[in-house]
Parts: structure tokens; sequence; C-alpha cells
């Protein structure tokens, strides 16, 4: 097998400063046998020494780029109810933290104009998000509130971020909340949601997402799931009426959520077609140099095939797509859309590692 000059040039670089971190690393051990004595300078410089010579794995980048399966292993959701947060009648006294914008949620000119738009009202802003962003599947904070706002899709997170902006730059002191939820009423809302009809496969289906679930099994089947999810609370005006601002009165802390659609979702029915020759698209891309991309070229050879068999068909007729049903209530619901079966933290801002074992608990900043 022949290698590339590159590559060789690329080998021998690595292993020449292998070798020589390797003799630095073992002088300063025998410097260290010699005197008998170890100082901290001395300690950090060998851990140094050892991080450089072994291979240290690429985190993956989120965001922008393709998502993939990751294996991840099933986790369940928290059941301990640790926090009661201010919906609830936990801690309601507004601090400068409810206000600001932070890493995932910046109150940019983006995000500001959006607001104006919707009269900086917190009804508009709910029901925008709500029927304008589309609700993908995976844990923790990828995209943040401006790209969720860009791409009009995301998950309970980024939603969540987005919404937590649009109401801090409209003057609503906002925060976000992690718990344990059930899909309500039951499994046919998972089933809508997620475009799976079976139970077992939405077992796989979260655990690829990384998604901590449990199943709620009843009489031997698989009756609901319940998960972990993340939603904003905000103190708005209610009395005078129902978020709807009329007038400043009657604030009180509002529990809030987008992702988990009230009216669901409507499925299509992509065309289901026999003939195209799916098996030779690649040797065919791969026998001639082309000036399109693989996508590109699968789309162009798609059209050519309906055009003969399928006249007035076109390649977005073979894509299953979703489209968000729009639940317009011009109020702010006194309730959520799922039952909570747990509530385990309150943030100002999503920690960046919202997986974290040390982040289950973290909270408003001063409670305890």
């Amino acid at each position: 097998m022949s290698v590339s000059g590159k590559a060789v040039d690329r080998h021998d670089a690595m292993a020449d400063r292998y070798a020589t971190e390797v003799e630095r690393y073992l002088s300063k051990i025998e410097a260290v046998l010699e005197d008998g004595i170890l100082t901290g300078t001395e300690l950090e410089e060998l851990r140094d020494s050892l991080d450089r010579m072994v291979h240290q794995k690429k985190r993956p980048i989120f965001g922008a780029l393709p998502y993939k399966n990751l294996s991840y292993p099933a986790r369940e959701p928290g059941s301990a109810s640790a926090i009661v947060p201010a919906y609830k009648g936990g801690n309601r006294i507004v601090s400068p933290e409810d206000m600001e914008g932070t890493t995932e949620a910046p109150l940019s000119k983006e995000i500001a104009e959006l607001a104006q738009s919707l009269q900086w009202n917190p009804v508009l802003i709910y029901e925008w998000v709500k029927n304008n962003v589309a609700t993908e599947w995976y844990w923790g904070g990828m995209k943040g509130a401006e790209e969720t706002l860009r791409q009009k899709s995301g998950n309970d997170a980024d939603q969540a971020a987005l919404l937590a902006a649009l109401l801090r730059s409209s003057g609503f002191p906002t925060r976000y909340v992690r718990g344990t939820i059930e899909f309500f009423p039951g499994i046919d809302k998972v089933k809508n949601l997620t475009g799976i009809d079976d139970p077992q496969k939405v077992v796989v289906f979260f655990q690829r997402a990384g998604i901590p679930f449990k199943p709620v099994v009843v009489g031997g089947q698989i009756a609901n799931f319940q998960i972990e999810h993340i939603w904003v609370e905000s103190e708005i005006p209610y009395s005078n009426y129902r978020g709807a601002v009329i007038d400043d009165f009657g604030k009180t802390w509002l529990a809030l959520d987008t992702s988990i659609k009230p009216a669901g979702v409507a499925w299509n029915n992509p065309l289901d077609i026999v003939g195209l020759p799916f098996n030779t698209l690649r040797d065919d891309y791969l026998r001639s140099v082309q000036t399109t991309t693989p996508l590109e070229f699968i789309k162009s050879k798609a059209g050519e095939f309906l055009s003969n068999s399928n006249p007035g068909k076109t390649y977005q007729d073979l894509l299953s797509t979703k489209t968000v049903i729009p639940d317009v209530l011009k109020i702010i619901p006194s309730s959520l859309q799922f039952q909570s079966v747990a509530i385990t933290g309150e943030y100002t801002a999503l920690p960046p590692r919202i997986d974290a074992p040390d982040n289950v608990h973290r909270h408003y900043p001063g409670r305890r």
C-alpha cells in the first residue's frame, strides 16, 4: 500500500516530537531520583509532559454540523424533587441575573428585532416560538437562541434559550427549569411527536438521542415515557388579562414550554417509489469528475426518475416531513402541557455541561 509523502512527513514529525518529549520526561525522572525530592513545580512539569505525550481525543463539535447517533448508554431521568421553582412558590425575588443575556441566550440585535416585531408581548412571543420552531430530539443545548432562530428548529434546551432571550429582551425576568416530565395524556402523544409508532423503537430513539428516559409500564406494556426536560419560567403580568399585558398589574411567575407542541405535529405521507437504482448511485457519482455535491447528484437522479414514473412529483415528495399544528390561544396557559414528575434544577443560565453530575442540583444563586 502506497502512502503519500505528506502522510510520511506528518508521521516522522510526530515521531520526532514524541521521542523528544519521552527523553525530556525520562531526564526529569532521573533528576528526581538523584535528588530524592519531588517539588510541586516538578510534579506539574511531569504532568504536562505526560499530557503532551498521550493523545488527546478531540470532543465532537455540534451545532451546524450533521448529527450522528452517539450510542449513548441508556440513562434514567432524575426522580428526586430537589428544587421548588419560583412558579411553584420558590424564590420569586427578581435579581439582575434574571434579566441578563447569557452565552446561550444573548440579548442580541437579532433577538431584540424579533421581540420588537412581536410587540414585546409575552403571549405573542410564546406563541411564535411554540408555532414556528420545530422540535428536534437530542440532549443538552447545541444551538443556542440565535442559531435556533435561524434554523427554526431546536430541542427543549435550545427552544428554552430562544424563549428566555426574547422574554428578557422584552423586560420579563426569566429562568430555566430542569426536571423529569411525563407526556400527557399518554403514549399517543409520544408517537405523534417522535413519528414512531413502536414503543420499543422509541426506547432506541431516546437512547441514541442521549435523552435520559424511563418507560412507564402498565399491564406489561409501555404506556408512556418519562424524560428529562428543560423549560422556562417568567414573571409576567397575568391578572388582566392572562399575559396579554393590558396593564402592569398582577405579576406572577409562570412556567412555559414550547418544545412539547400542545396540538402535536402533522406528518406527511412520503412517496414510496420502487425502481430508483439507489445501489448504483455511489458508483455513478464516482465514475467521473463531478461539479455537484453527492446530495445534489442524488436529487438530480431522483428528479429524472420521478419525471418519468411520477410526473409532477419532486425530490421533496420522497422525504418524511412534519409540520407543527398551530396552537393559538392568545393567552398564556395556566398550566404546562405535560405532567411534571420531579424538578431538579433552576438556573439563570444553562450550565456549560447540562449532563454533568455536579450540575444536577445547581439552581438559582443564593438559594439553599
